[in-house]
């Protein structure tokens, strides 16, 4: 070629490049929308999807059609990815189908653009593909080229009317359409999901509120406006029935073969079934009241009898009945009767006989003065495991009868009048107390007898949440890098809501700005916070598992964030997730779309547990597989459940015992179909815990 004609190509292809960029039909508010990155326009594959991309937010929509039309002849493979090579190692997002749908879409030539759009999908699941996809079927709707006649049929797992006595129920919600379910709303708050479905199916664990009846409301809305709407209500129970024993006397000594039982239980709700130990003496299909006898054969010495009412929501009283079977006048007759009733005074009764007819004298005056109040839970002496909920349980005795129960306040209904009453309730939490960590709970008891006589007891549970559901045992995250937008505030603005979002799903614990800061000052790496290549260099240095960066592609007031987990070890990308946020100057369109972003992550990072199921030296194999959702590189928790606390005497679990970590695994390599493998995570002693088959373990 000679130097002339060399120079005349030259000069077309600067005239080529230069074409729309100089051009001032692609200006619109100062804002050059034929512009590339740099101001350079290379004629290749990607400087066309590039200016196609900005001149389809410039709503310039014949030339975007007309260059990403080009953008995807001039490359081999069309396909639709979140990562295309440019040239060497320079990588861009690449999405020629969905941005060219969008503009045909905005065009008005639907059936191309849903072929695009659709086929988008079929490449990479992206947000704003299912945006446009389900604008384009409403608009057909608005044509009249597609019709919808039927709403949404909606099915839920509860009944219409259901008596629970849980914190929480789970809801599986089953909503289906012929033309896409576009959302569905549990008491008002919309479920996450990318997009309509013709069938969406939900596991949704719902937080109740106080005890008695309340409503939950489920709506499904298809994508003509149509809803169906379905209305359970939930009758929450959080207190067994109270047990009245009239007979035998509390703490009764006689040289009797057998004693009779006689009582009866209350419960709002209906009692159900009344036990002695492990046989039924008494069964209705729903009374609020059950009356019940027995005979109860004794043994000499101490017989000890528990009894035991369950209500139609599944709470259970147990109570005791406590007989001597020997001499009332005997010595060992009455250490027992004063153990009974205060097993404080057993050792001062054992000085002298004396100081025992003291005792026995001041406890029966104590009867006639009024009842007399024991606590089987809370006790001031253990610490509360549970954050969400305190039981209170144990029993009233009074010379005559028990007629009134206040529990912090609020009156027992449907009580038991009777010589000694069993109790059991759970107070709901308020969730502020326990927000950070640990707290102190009071607990009051008032009883009242026919006679007008009140006593109140107080106890000061000190609440010390499990282990599991502090900071320690959620997995570590470090938000860092949310860069793209033109506007710093917005980048910041979105960087911060996201830390919000993540950390309101309870699975993660966000490390610190102000320490993310201290630690990159330090390193010399301050710029990690908005710059993600050099967020990249981090390596170990961060005390998290993983690190999220971010691009933002803002066009015009909509944004699309493509979000990428690294795991910190590796610098290997874990997940990568994406959202729409349909407008940046709307805080509440900015909410949305990080919560979307936190509700993959939370679904990418499952929290599931499992067991070891061999181990040799540091090394273990534990039950998950691929399906599971378990990914290369994750940490697993190991722990430990103590034995719960059991009163003796009735057999009723008074608390769940405390959940311990024990130590620590990472996922080397997860199993499609077989026991995946994991190696111990040194202590901070510098020494690995022993780990044997059957240990619990739970994903952090």
């Amino acid at each position: 070629m000679t130097k002339r004609l060399l120079l005349v190509v030259l000069l077309a292809g600067l005239a080529v490049s230069c074409e729309t960029t100089e051009d001032s039909t692609y200006i619109k508010d100062g804002v050059n929308y034929a512009s590339t990155d740099g101001g350079v326009f290379r004629g290749r594959w990607w400087s066309y999807y590039e200016r196609g991309s900005n001149l389809l937010s410039g709503e310039f929509y014949e030339a975007a059609e007309a260059d990403l039309r080009k953008a995807i002849g001039m490359t081999r493979s069309s396909k639709d990815r979140w990562q295309a090579r440019t040239y060497g190692l320079h990588f861009t997002e690449y999405f020629p189908r969905r941005e060219l749908g969008i503009t045909l879409l905005r065009k008005g030539e639907l059936e191309e653009a849903e072929t695009l759009l659709e086929q988008s999908l079929s490449h990479v699941d992206t947000a704003r593909a299912h945006y446009y996809l389900d604008e384009l079927k409403k608009a057909r709707l608005a044509q009249g080229s597609l019709s919808d006649t039927t709403a949404p049929v909606l099915d839920t797992s509860l009944d219409d009317v259901q008596l629970v006595a849980t914190l929480d129920v789970n809801l599986n919600i089953d909503a289906r359409d012929d033309l896409g379910v576009e959302t569905i709303t549990v008491n008002g708050e919309a479920l996450y999901q990318r997009g309509s479905a013709e069938e969406i199916n939900y596991q949704q664990k719902v937080t109740l509120g106080e005890e008695g009846p309340q409503t939950i409301e489920i709506e499904a809305t298809d994508l003509s406006d149509k809803v169906a709407t379905k209305s359970v209500e939930i009758i929450r129970d959080l207190t067994g029935p109270s047990v009245g024993i009239r007979e035998p006397e509390d703490a009764l000594v006689t040289d009797a073969a057998n004693v009779d039982l006689v009582g009866a239980a209350r419960d709002k709700y209906n009692v159900t079934s009344i036990r002695l130990g492990d046989t039924i003496i008494a069964e209705t299909a729903g009374e609020q009241r059950l009356p019940f006898s027995s005979t109860m054969p004794l043994q000499d010495g101490a017989n000890n009898f528990t009894v035991v009412a369950r209500d139609a929501a599944g709470n259970e009283t147990h109570t005791t009945v406590n007989v001597f079977k020997g001499d009332a006048n005997s010595l060992r007759a009455k250490l027992w009767q004063i153990g009974e009733k205060d097993p404080r005074l057993l050792r001062i009764a054992s000085a002298s006989p004396n100081i025992l007819a003291l005792i026995l004298q001041s406890l029966k005056a104590q009867e006639e003065e009024g009842p007399t109040i024991k606590l089987r839970s809370p006790s001031a002496d253990r610490p509360w495991r549970n954050e969400r909920a305190v039981r209170v349980s144990g029993q009233v005795t009074t010379g005559g009868e028990v007629v009134n129960l206040l529990i912090n306040g609020e009156v027992v209904e449907q009580f038991e009048a009777a010589p000694k009453v069993g109790f059991n309730t759970r107070i709901v939490l308020d969730p502020e107390l326990v927000a950070k960590g640990s707290a102190t709970f009071e607990v009051a008891v008032v009883a009242a007898d026919d006679g007008g006589k009140k006593v109140t007891e107080q106890v000061n549970v000190d609440i010390q949440p499990l282990e599991l559901s502090d900071a320690k045992s959620k997995m570590p995250l470090a938000v860092l890098a949310f860069q793209g937008s033109d506007d710093p505030t917005v980048n910041d603005g979105l960087r911060t809501m996201t830390e919000q979002e993540l950390g309101n799903t309870k699975r993660f614990t966000i490390v610190e700005r102000q320490m993310l800061e201290e630690i990159l000052t330090e390193q010399q790496l301050s710029d990690a916070l908005g710059s993600k290549d050099a967020a990249l260099e981090l390596g170990l240095i961060i005390p998290a598992t993983a690190f999220l960066v971010a691009d933002i592609i803002q066009r015009g007031s909509e944004a699309e964030i493509i979000m990428r987990a690294i795991n910190i070890s590796t610098s290997a990308i874990w997940a990568t997730v994406d959202t729409r946020v349909s407008d940046v100057n709307s805080l509440d369109s900015m909410r949305e779309g990080c919560n979307g972003l936190a509700q993959q992550m939370r679904q990418i990072f499952p929290r599931i547990g499992g067991e070891i199921v061999q181990a040799r030296g540091s090394t273990a194999l534990v039950n998950w597989v691929e399906a599971d959702g378990i990914l290369e590189g994750m940490q697993v928790l190991i722990v430990e459940q103590e034995e719960p606390w059991i009163d003796e005497d009735t057999g009723e679990v008074l608390a769940e015992g405390e959940t311990t970590i024990v130590g620590k695994l990472k996922i080397t390599k997860v199993s499609p179909s077989t026991n995946s493998r994991a190696e111990m995570v040194k202590g901070e002693d510098g020494e690995d815990p022993q780990i044997e088959p059957g240990m619990a373990i739970i994903t952090m």
